[in-house]
């Protein structure tokens, strides 16, 4: 259900998955839709980059909308720019970015068919600093470490 034939003058000819990952690494991975999830947690602790999910069908979008994820629509960012000006539209991702810190939650910047300059038209220390979100430094936790909120209201 999720592969089909595709030609392309940049890809070997043959049967694709609508769902490509491409890691840090600069390679193509073919994946199942079932293991994005994973795929995207082992890009991110491996090279600590940000995968980029090629996926014509928008199977991925439905899929990550079923697991934790934050969404910011750049295309309709792109479009508010007009009306709500430039301050606006990155208020608006950072109330994503905050949605998805808060909620331990996936940060997906659905990009559509647009090519936003995401380091210099919307990045912004005080509100969306591109840079510090797609550089993805990770720490492991003990799992029986507590957050220091917990700990201090004895709560969890």
């Amino acid at each position: 259900n999720y592969e089909k034939d595709i030609t392309l003058d940049y890809l070997p000819l043959g049967k694709w998955s609508a769902l490509r990952v491409k890691n840090a690494a600069d390679s193509i991975r073919e994946i199942n839709i079932k293991a994005l999830v994973n795929c995207i947690d082992q890009t991110v602790h491996s090279s600590g980059k940000v995968p980029l999910i090629l996926d014509e069908t928008e199977n991925t979008d439905t899929f990550l909308a079923f697991q934790h994820t934050s969404v910011i629509e750049m295309k309709g960012l792109i479009l508010k720019k007009g009306t709500i000006g430039i301050e606006g539209v990155r208020e608006e991702m950072r109330k994503k970015l905050v949605e998805a810190l808060k909620n331990g939650n996936t940060l997906l910047l659905r990009l559509t068919n647009s090519c936003p300059d995401l380091l210099n038209d919307y990045s912004s220390d005080e509100f969306f600093p591109t840079k510090a979100v797609l550089s993805c430094k990770t720490e492991e936790m003990e799992e029986d470490e507590e957050p220091k909120e917990q700990q201090a209201t004895g709560f969890g």
